[in-house]
């Protein structure tokens, strides 16, 4: 009998009238509402069918995003490396998927893997990028949590078991965290790591295994000994001159044409290169900003987001624009 996961998995094509006509339907990207869903079978669950929002409006764009992320997890299944967590951290099959022992813990599970479930665990953002609002951390700490794992412990370590990590080997790991990273043909692909990078590198492994400890998996944190770099103090800031900043306000462009059609003119930009000026804001607070945080009976002005790539998120802060 073929099941149709199994004509899923092979990836044979099945005329949807056919199905219709027996009542069935194959899992792929589907619309709800005006949301994109996946629709996959994960044999280790029952019901092996697995229905996930992906919070992503049904657009063309959306849709094969839609498509590209369903794709590496049929191929994910595959391969058997598939965790459910790192997909849908708060998909409420995740307790159906702790009983099946997908995330049973031992000492000898491999770092990769337990960082997997550590990072899906303290995820601050729902499956339509909302954030929680009394998650453990903020979204912008968690992204960079999970970028020092796929980027240097995940690579590095993450084919190690938990009892492996040894305070030898988290030695090793900054000391090659301090070197340059060279490939087979000779060429540098990583430069030397600063005190700071790798203080913080170490800070989030050190922060994984303290709960590894709390979990009866190991012993000790094997970090926890490690006396770390003192950082070199950063150079005095040199801002630019008054002189300078005019030159640069004078070699703006007449105007800047928009994906979207729009433009914008050179007064414009004047404007908001000589607010950024006056304010010192950062770059993604400016692009955040929104008229009604302004006030010009008080000449302040409420800094209430920051706007990264992906989304915005809270950061208040009030400052004098006068």
């Amino acid at each position: 009998m073929i099941t149709l996961p199994a004509v899923e998995a092979v990836g044979l094509t099945i005329d949807p009238t056919l199905l219709a006509l027996l009542g069935l339907t194959l899992a792929g990207v589907v619309v709800r509402g005006k949301k994109l869903w996946l629709d996959f079978w994960c044999a280790d669950l029952q019901p092996s069918r697995c229905r996930e929002p992906t919070g992503l409006d049904n657009t063309p764009d959306n849709r094969k995003k839609a498509v590209a992320h369903l794709d590496e997890i049929r191929a994910q299944i595959r391969r058997g490396t598939f965790e459910y967590a790192q997909h849908f951290p708060r998909s409420n099959r995740l307790d159906e998927v702790e009983e099946k022992g997908e995330s049973t813990f031992t000492k000898k599970t491999l770092l990769g893997r337990y960082m997997v479930r550590w990072l899906a665990a303290r995820s601050p953002l729902r499956a339509d990028n909302s954030v929680v609002e009394d998650a453990e951390i903020h979204p912008t700490t968690w992204l960079h949590d999970k970028g020092v794992v796929q980027r240097h412990i995940a690579p590095e370590l993450g084919v190690l078991s938990l009892d492996e990590i040894t305070p030898g080997v988290a030695i090793d790991f900054r000391r090659s965290l301090e070197r340059e990273l060279i490939d087979e043909g000779g060429r540098v692909v990583r430069k030397p790591l600063r005190a700071k990078t790798v203080n913080n590198i170490l800070s989030v492994l050190r922060t994984a295994l303290e709960e590894a400890v709390g979990r009866g998996l190991i012993e000790r944190n094997p970090v926890v000994s490690y006396r770390r770099r003192r950082r070199k103090l950063r150079a005095d800031p040199q801002p630019l001159a008054q002189e300078e900043v005019q030159a640069l306000l004078a070699a703006l462009p007449g105007r800047v044409d928009m994906r979207d059609g729009a433009y914008v003119d050179h007064g414009t930009l004047n404007d908001l290169y000589t607010v950024w000026f006056l304010t010192g804001w950062r770059p993604s607070e400016i692009a955040a900003l929104r008229f009604d945080w302004l006030s010009f009976t008080t000449q302040t002005a409420q800094i209430r987001a920051g706007r990264s790539p992906r989304r915005d998120w809270t950061s208040p802060g009030l400052m004098d624009i006068r």
